[in-house]
This record gives C-alpha cells, sequence and structure tokens, in this order.
C-alpha cells in the first residue's frame, strides 16, 4: 500500500526498518503542487529526513514539471521527474484535456553504486512530441537542458531557501492564474463547437 503524508513520523520510521534489511532504499514519492517548477520548503525538509533515516533514492512526481535534483548525505533526491508520457486524457465532463507545453519535458536519471553512499549519476532530457513520440535532446540541446536542471537545483542548497520558497509561490500563483485563462480560450478555440456546447459547465465561467 502507500503511506500517507498525514503522518510523516511513520513514514521515517518504515525507512529506517526497510534499510535495516536492505541494500538500497528507494522512496517514491507522489507529492509537491501541480505545474511549480521548485518544491515546497517542507517538502524538501521530508525529503532530507528520509534520506537522514536511510534512503538512497527519493523518486518525486507529480507536479508534471520538472523540478531540481539534490544530492544530500551521499543520496540523491528527484523532487520531480516530470511527465515521461502523459497523453490526452478526458474530464469527468467527458471534455479532452490538454497537456501544458512546460509539462512536455522529461528527465531519465541514469545511476551507478559504488558501495555504501557512493552514488553517482547523469541526466538524460527530452521531450514529447505532437504525435506523442518521446525525443531524447542531441548534445546541443541536452547542454541546454543540464544548465537548466543546474538553474532549478543550485536553490535547494541555499541556506535561505525557505524565503526564496515563499517569494516563487506567491509569483507563480499569479503566473497559474493568467495561463489558466489564456489556456481556457485556446482550449475554447480547438475544441468542436458540439463538443464545447455539450460539456460547457459554470466552472468554466469562474
Amino acid at each position: 500500500g502507500c503511506a500517507s503524508f498525514l503522518n510523516k513520523d511513520k513514514i521515517v520510521l518504515d525507512i529506517k526498518r526497510k534499510k535495516q534489511n536492505a541494500d538500497i532504499v528507494c522512496v517514491s514519492l507522489h507529492w509537491g503542487r501541480e505545474h511549480y517548477q521548485f518544491p515546497d520548503y517542507e517538502l524538501v525538509k521530508l525529503a532530507r529526513d528520509c534520506v537522514d533515516a536511510g534512503a538512497d533514492y527519493i523518486i518525486g512526481h507529480h507536479p508534471h514539471m520538472i523540478q531540481g535534483i539534490e544530492e544530500y548525505n551521499g543520496s540523491i533526491i528527484m523532487y520531480s521527474l516530470g511527465n515521461f508520457f502523459f497523453p490526452p486524457t478526458k474530464s469527468i465532463y467527458g471534455r479532452s484535456q490538454y497537456q501544458k507545453a512546460s509539462g512536455k519535458e522529461f528527465v531519465v536519471v541514469k545511476s551507478l553504486i559504488k558501495g555504501s553512499k557512493n552514488i553517482s549519476y547523469d541526466i538524460v532530457g527530452g521531450k514529447c512530441n505532437k504525435k506523442y513520440i518521446l525525443e531524447p535532446y542531441n548534445h546541443h540541446a541536452l547542454s541546454f537542458f543540464k544548465a537548466k536542471m543546474n538553474e532549478l537545483s543550485s536553490p535547494l542548497r541555499d541556506a535561505q531557501y525557505e524565503q526564496l520558497w515563499l517569494q516563487y509561490k506567491t509569483r507563480r500563483e499569479k503566473e497559474i492564474t493568467k495561463e489558466s485563462i489564456i489556456e481556457a480560450f485556446k482550449k475554447m478555440a480547438s475544441l468542436p463547437l458540439l463538443e464545447l456546447l455539450r460539456t460547457f459547465t459554470v466552472a468554466d465561467i469562474k
């Protein structure tokens, strides 16, 4: 089963118990805010608590965007790997849901383990094209992508990350509101008129 975030102490305790009987402990966490490029400060603290308890890899997903990677006490924390493959879906009203442009990037982490707490890694980036084919970046694009990943990762090591996160959160909330309005008009323009009329709701006006 899945562990609940309502009891973080139990998650940490479970990891300690697993580490007693395992060489490598990987923790997969469905967490974070959708369409945010930086993780909540509280989640950064939780990830580090998990590492201190014995986790070697923290593998995060859910934000639908790539977030930074942190090396902490010999372990690797991947806050969000983005959408590896996320095809169109339909809402409960039957309307097609389209992926944000920022959600079409993915990162694959290749890691090598040489004994306890001797973990190295490299990344491969890419994106999902219009035909939903995964395309890894070539040498030039990959260099640009790695620079971007460094920009997302370096603030996590800042002692003032809590303040940086709060500033980013305030700014991002406003950006998402604007993005949602623009996306709503784009979706309306792309939908067949009959489907638009059939699935239109009060929530769309809001």
